[in-house]
């Protein structure tokens, strides 16, 4: 379940978790359904200051997370973590920008370079790594995305790694994508570290869960999507990453 724009009320943000809401389309520089043009929320004092503005910006690769419904984690951060003024965006590439890293993360960086978010996730590079798009080429784009984040002073950036896929069935006897996901990894291990970013393992909490519970309660054995539980292990990563550097009710990040 994805928000449908600005965040609101906690009262209204509890109650879209009920609700099944449509994926949102990404249009460049312009602010989702809820929120105007030219608000203020881009002109106002400095993220930093007590009740500035906070803006999310989104950025999710579908195959990062398969599941049949929308990753519920940006509603669940909107809804526990962030001030209810926070605006949200979704930044997230769509077609060839999938598998084109240097492509999908620059129009990122366009769009952070232009609303200048406060808080960011990134879950991005499956596609890309399962069509073999080489780690070094993955790792470059990400940490200029990053680089431009911290340029910007963003204050706080979560990036999820990828996870298991040798547990999904599209994966028996893929030991090279399996591979190449290791590799990007790495890179966002490092390229995160580099740009003083957060890396959200979620790679680290499925294969827990897997090894505990078995496979087919954390992927669905015939699709290889995320179940129910997989989602919720998904949230609670995010929301774990968030409470190491969070930002708290008045809109500051937490010292």
């Amino acid at each position: 379940m994805r928000p449908t724009g600005q965040a609101g009320t906690r009262r209204h943000r509890r109650a879209a978790r009920a609700l099944a809401t449509a994926a949102l389309g990404f249009v460049p520089g312009v602010l989702l359904a809820g929120c105007s043009a030219g608000s203020s929320i881009f002109n106002g004092p400095p993220a930093q200051f007590v009740g500035a503005p906070v803006t999310y910006l989104d950025v999710l690769d579908p195959s990062t997370l398969p599941s049949s419904g929308q990753p519920n984690f940006p509603t669940v951060l909107l809804g526990d973590a962030l001030p209810p003024w926070t605006t949200f965006y979704d930044a997230s590439p769509t077609g060839p920008a999938l598998s084109l890293p240097s492509t999908g993360l620059a129009q990122v960086a366009q769009v952070a370079r232009l609303e200048a978010p406060t808080f960011v996730t990134v879950s991005y590079g499956m596609t890309a790594a399962l069509d073999g798009v080489p780690s070094g080429q993955f790792a470059a784009a990400l940490g200029q995305l990053l680089a431009r984040l911290q340029s910007q002073r963003t204050s706080t950036v979560l990036v999820a790694n990828l996870i298991p896929i040798n547990v999904t069935p599209d994966a028996v006897g893929s030991g090279g994508a399996a591979a190449l996901i290791s590799a990007y990894n790495d890179a966002i291990s490092t390229e995160a570290s580099a740009h003083g970013a957060i890396v959200v393992n979620l790679h680290q909490a499925l294969a827990a869960a897997v090894h505990v519970h078995g496979a087919g309660a954390v992927f669905a054995p015939s699709t290889g999507e995320l179940t129910s539980l997989g989602m919720h292990l998904v949230d609670e990563a995010f929301l774990q990453a968030v409470r190491h550097r969070p930002i708290n009710r008045a809109g500051t990040r937490a010292t």
